[in-house]
């Protein structure tokens, strides 16, 4: 019912995201990556700050460019553990420290962006600068692109890697209707969550994570599945 409430409330406070909140919230659970392809202005990142913003956890964005480095990303060494030779990473407000992350223009990542964005998302651990690889916090990750790369086999292994982490993958265009500019325009409460609505924990979302990975398979389900894939 919590669930249920909190996507509810979200998809009030959007235009024309249903879709998109349903696939985000059954990705949160599934603890899938997103990948949302569509130009600027279409609530890409809006979307996860405000399914978050209901749960209540740590939330990071940033906005790959040519300029971009790991540090922008996990975190700048530490000058003091340099010093005491302990080398460590001050991850504070970065990726490592997020419950969610939203990684804008995603393949514009730098080879040692992407290869340290292949080991979170598919692992979820990370190393701190000591060579010990931890569990980090992060629920989930979405990537965002204006458009997908023409040509996936010149980006070599790591890009179809990359490619291939992001198991939901959706096409999100500008709102459409008349009445859903109309509110876009002129509707102060676009992209405001309702107050009142039921708060999610992180730990609910766990328990539900954990619910979810218990639920059995019936063998008319795994055939449907397994066609869908061959598909």
């Amino acid at each position: 019912e919590s669930f249920a409430a909190v996507a509810d409330a979200v998809r009030a406070s959007l235009v024309e995201r249903d879709d998109e909140v349903d696939l985000l919230m059954t990705a949160l659970v599934a603890q899938e990556s997103v990948l949302l392809v569509g130009p600027p202005g279409v609530a890409k990142s809006l979307l996860l700050d405000s399914i978050m913003a209901a749960i209540g956890g740590k939330t990071f964005s940033i906005l790959l460019t040519r300029y971009t480095t790991p540090a922008h990303v996990f975190g700048a060494p530490s000058i003091k553990g340099l010093l005491d030779d302990k080398p460590a990473l001050v991850t504070t407000n970065r990726l490592p420290e997020a419950d969610a992350a939203f990684v804008d223009e995603v393949f514009r990542a730098s080879p040692a962006i992407l290869t340290t964005l292949l080991k979170v998302m598919n692992e979820r651990t990370f190393d701190f600068g000591d060579g010990v690889e931890r569990k980090i916090p992060l629920r989930l990750l979405v990537g965002g692109t204006n458009s997908c790369p023409q040509h996936m086999e010149d980006g070599g292994v790591e890009l179809n890697a990359f490619w291939d982490r992001f198991l939901v993958r959706k096409f999100v265009d500008d709102v459409k209707s008349a009445d859903g500019n109309d509110r876009l325009y002129w509707d102060a409460s676009v992209g405001v969550v309702a107050p009142g609505t039921p708060k999610l924990t992180l730990a609910d979302l766990d328990e539900a994570c954990r619910a979810a990975r218990a639920v059995t398979w019936p063998d008319a389900t795994k055939e449907v599945f397994v066609a869908i894939v061959d598909k």
